[in-house]
């Protein structure tokens, strides 16, 4: 069943040897604060937010609480972020609702229907061969 929602194959299978690990997995979760996303990211290249739903992720007039917010400055400082849903089926659809839409306007990368961990994967190998943020989300909208 999920083998027909998978894209096909082009071109000739390659071993990716550069791999970007510092990659974080962020799961979202009532009252989390914004600062401690800020401490936590200053260690890696990349994150991967799981965030609720078609993509919400939360947003707010109080910094302290203002998620969406914090992602994009770290995105302003060349870090790369993907969004994947913590829902089992179906994955995000961030342009649906205005939490996700904020994100994405932001430079926040709609994930899809990929997992937490494919979508891991998939930021590895796109920062180890150096991809822009621009290109990743273009590979990566085959899975929306």
């Amino acid at each position: 069943i999920f083998l027909a929602t998978l894209p096909k194959v082009k071109g000739e299978v390659q071993l990716q040897r550069e791999l970007e690990t510092n990659i974080f997995p962020l799961k979202i979760i009532p009252g989390m604060r914004a600062k401690a996303i800020e401490s936590l990211a200053q260690d890696y290249a990349g994150i991967v937010v799981e965030a609720y739903g078609a993509g919400g992720i939360p947003y707010s007039e109080d910094p302290e609480a203002d998620i969406v917010g914090t992602l994009g400055k770290l995105i302003a400082t060349g870090k790369t972020i993907v969004c994947v849903s913590q829902c089992t089926y179906d994955g995000v659809h961030m342009h649906r609702y205005e939490v996700g839409q904020r994100a994405l306007d932001l430079g926040v990368i709609s994930g899809g229907r990929l997992s937490l961990e494919a979508a891991t994967v998939k930021l590895m190998v796109a920062l180890g061969k150096g991809l822009s943020q621009e290109d990743l989300a273009k590979e990566l909208a085959e899975y929306n």
